[in-house]
């Protein structure tokens, strides 16, 4: 299976340039296709164009991508040029990805400018006082020997790449460039219709940002959801272990599992009463279902079926098992943006 497509594996590199911005004059904006409504590139230009409300839309769209060019640094231009311009390519098939080859919904024209120009809108974010940049990228394939009066089955992917809006040093890097990289991973595999892949800030203390990779994929009725937990150290420049957060780990799995019953318990009352201490250790002594978050360790799979799993606990009931060298201050955590809506 092919990874995410050009311009995410590109991002690495993109991630090593320093232009100096005072020495030479701001480039102009990324040549991007206009619509053209005397010669549309597409159907689905030519069904913007037959509606002005349509062209409204779409004018707003423009604007928030012009607006987009001016907040973010030179380093990210190019890049979101190429997120544009995809986005061109991408819109007319993802209004026929449909599951059966089933027509597209009347709608879909306007959901798609829309969702975009929310997109261009949120393109820089703070999160808990840090500065982040969004490039959303898209790739699409058709499938061959299926065809209808809307074209062929098409498979969408969508991938909202998070980075460090203006690096402070080579850590901050580091990190931009291990959530390129460890996303397009996520987003490695083949999908039934669609896949959306996005990197989400759980929280954030000084030298350290603790973020989780999901990857949403749906085909009509039946919807796959995966989490990955990255708790990153600035300061040591890679990933927590397990290891680097509890001094005697089998104990700490021992009272998470114990902790987590008492939550669900206290949550789900008789619903949880069923569930044995053996079941709740199967989903909790899976640390990759350890989230850092400012409220507690988190504990979620992202599996619906695992939902009644899910529990926070505090760090007040773990400090006995934390390391007292723990990379990072439990208490100056801060909590992480809630953009992107989960899509459940």
């Amino acid at each position: 299976m092919r990874r995410s497509g050009k311009l995410l594996a590109g991002l690495a590199a993109i991630l090593a340039l320093a232009i100096p911005v005072l020495a030479s004059p701001a480039p102009a904006a990324p040549a991007v296709a206009e619509l053209d409504c005397a010669q549309p590139a597409s159907p689905f230009d030519a069904k913007v164009c037959g509606d002005p409300d349509l062209v409204r839309a779409y004018r707003n769209l423009t604007q928030a991508f012009q607006k987009a060019l001016a907040q973010v640094p030179e380093r990210w231009r190019e890049a979101l040029g190429d997120s544009q311009r995809a986005w061109l390519a991408y819109a007319p098939l993802a209004c026929r990805a449909n599951p059966d080859g089933e027509p597209p919904a009347p709608t879909c024209q306007r959901d798609m400018i829309d969702a975009r120009a929310d997109d261009l809108n949120h393109t820089t974010s703070r999160i808990a006082g840090k500065a982040f940049v969004t490039i959303v990228t898209y790739r699409t394939r058709q499938n061959a020997g299926r065809a209808d009066d809307n074209g062929p089955p098409v498979r969408v992917w969508q991938t909202r790449l998070l980075q460090i809006l203006q690096p402070e040093g080579p850590a901050d890097e580091q990190w931009n460039a291990a959530m390129a990289d460890r996303l397009t991973g996520v987003m490695a595999g083949d999908t039934a219709l669609t896949a959306i892949g996005s990197v989400e800030i759980d929280s954030l203390a000084p030298g350290f940002i603790a973020a989780t990779l999901r990857r949403y994929d749906t085909n009509g009725d039946v919807d796959g959801y995966d989490l990955t937990s990255i708790p990153w150290s600035l300061t040591l420049n890679r990933e927590l272990k397990p290891e680097d957060l509890f001094t005697d780990l089998a104990a700490a799995k021992s009272a998470i599992a114990d902790l987590t019953k008492q939550i669900l318990m206290s949550q789900h009352g008789d619903q949880a009463d069923g569930v044995s201490l053996i079941q709740i250790r199967r989903v909790t002594d899976r640390t990759d279902y350890w989230r850092v978050t400012a409220g507690g360790l988190d504990i979620h799979s992202g599996d619906v079926h695992l939902d009644i799993y899910s529990a926070t606990i505090p760090w007040r009931d773990l400090a006995s098992y934390l390391r007292r060298d723990l990379p990072f201050d439990v208490k100056a955590l801060r909590a992480g943006s809630p953009r992107p809506q989960d899509p459940r």
